[in-house]
Formats: C-alpha cells, structure tokens, sequence
C-alpha cells in the first residue's frame, strides 16, 4: 500500500513548532478521523496520479500563494538510487502542481539525502552518498523538474561542504545549485572556503532548522500504528514552506509524505 499522509499547515495546528514530523502528521490523522468516518473512507485516491492522500488535499482547503514564494524541499531517504530519486521527485512534483498548488511556481526546489551532513560526520547505520552518488541524483531530479520548464525557479541541496559543493558544480550538468541549505547548528562558523566558493559562484547560504533524521523508524512506527500496519518505509517527503514576498512572513508549512506499508489482513 502507497500513502502519501498530508499535515496540511502546520502553522494552524495546535502543535508546538518543533514537534517531530510523526507528531505533526498524527495530529492531522486524528483530526480527519475525529470528522470523518474512520481513515479508510473510500474516495482519497488523486484521480490522475493513483496515489492514496490521508487527509485528502481538500480537506483543508488550498488556495494558491500568489502573493507568496514557495520552498519545495524534497527529503529522499538514506542509499537513494537515482532511479527512485527520479521516481520521488515525479510524484511529488505531481501533486504539487496538479494539486497542491496548481499553477504556482516554486522558487527554491531543494534536495536533501538522508545521510548526508554538512561536517560530514556520519549518522550512525548509515552510509553517506558519495560524490558521484550525488552528481547522479541531482540530475534525475533537476531533469524531472527542468520538464516543468519556468515551474521552478532555481534549485538547491542541503548539506554540502566546500569540498562537495565544489565536486557538485563541476559534476552537475547544465542546472547548477543556486542554494547550499545548511542546518542552522553549522552555520556560526562557516569555512571560508565556502564563502569564497558561494561568492565567487553566486550560490545562497540558507539556514534551516531540519532533524538529520525527517521520520525515524521509531517514529515511522507510531505513524503506522494509526493504519494499522506494523511494517513499512517512508519514500520521500516533501515540505512546502509559503513567505510572504514584501513582509517575508512565514504564512505556511506543510508536508507530503510518501509511505509503502503492509496492510493487515
């Protein structure tokens, strides 16, 4: 079974900011299931994409963002090929734009893998993507998204060193990184070799607040509980975050996350 759980925004819920991922979709799980007739209401399949949405997209009420820019963040899940990164980000891509927020371009459309940090430390059972790795997986993606031709504006990765970033931009093809999304906790004290190479380059450095880990197996667990499944795996998930242009005001956060789990017989 292939289930995209969908948070809706953040921001509106009565959750604190910095809950986990699993809480953030919990919650939106109870609230659809505290209106509706239980979580396997027939009728929340996208009709042209085949894909089981848990709250449907229209349960919140969607109305594009015009007067705001879009940050598409796409998390793949740790030893992604470029095949399923293609996959995830055709997926994800459809929704967003046949659903989500049709017609709306995206400003920023960031990729970030599991596994990958910027100190190049290592999380712990996982093992980080090598150079070559990461050249092939930003172009299955930049290739999915440059199909969406002026859809996308500029496009990003999260968590490159001087040393990555630099194998990235000579690797890369005709669609280079504009942005380098680092997580807020390195970025007191940047290498100035990163500085001069985005400089020199024209690439942003852009704090983010992301855990290394979007939806541990812990986590996944309690998500899959509320199915009623014991066992399965997140395949991408993709953040949306709306900021108001003229006031640069966050107005939205909300995630797509694309689960494969058994179904108890």
């Amino acid at each position: 079974m292939s289930t995209v759980f969908f948070t809706g925004n953040t921001l509106r819920h009565r959750i604190e900011p910095g809950d986990a991922l699993a809480t953030k979709i919990i919650h939106s799980l109870d609230h659809w299931n505290a209106t509706h007739n239980g979580l396997n209401e027939k009728g929340l399949c996208q009709a042209d994409t085949n894909i089981k949405v848990i709250p449907p997209l229209s349960f919140y009420g969607k109305e594009c963002p015009t007067s705001s820019d879009i940050t598409a963040k796409l998390f793949l899940p740790p030893n992604v090929t470029p095949q399923h990164a293609a996959k995830a980000a055709e997926q994800a891509l459809n929704l967003y734009y046949n659903h989500v927020f049709p017609g709306c371009a995206i400003k920023w459309f960031i990729i970030s893998l599991e596994g990958l940090v910027f100190s190049d430390d290592h999380i712990q059972g996982v093992v980080p993507p090598t150079n070559e790795e990461i050249a092939a997986i930003w172009k299955a993606v930049t290739d999915v998204g440059d199909e969406r031709g002026s859809l996308i504006d500029e496009y990003g990765i999260a968590e490159l060193s001087p040393e990555r970033l630099k194998q990235l931009l000579a690797r890369s093809g005709d669609i280079k990184p504009s942005v380098d999304h680092i997580n807020a906790s390195d970025c007191c004290a940047l290498p100035p070799g990163l500085l001069a190479l985005s400089k020199e380059k024209g690439i942003k450095l852009v704090a983010h607040h992301d855990p290394e880990e979007m939806l541990p197996d812990t986590d996944l667990e309690r998500v899959l509980d509320k199915v009623g499944s014991k066992g399965g795996q997140w395949d991408w998930i993709l953040r949306l975050t709306c900021i108001v242009k003229d006031r640069q005001v966050l107005c939205g956060n909300e995630y797509l996350v694309h689960v494969t789990y058994d179904e108890d017989e």
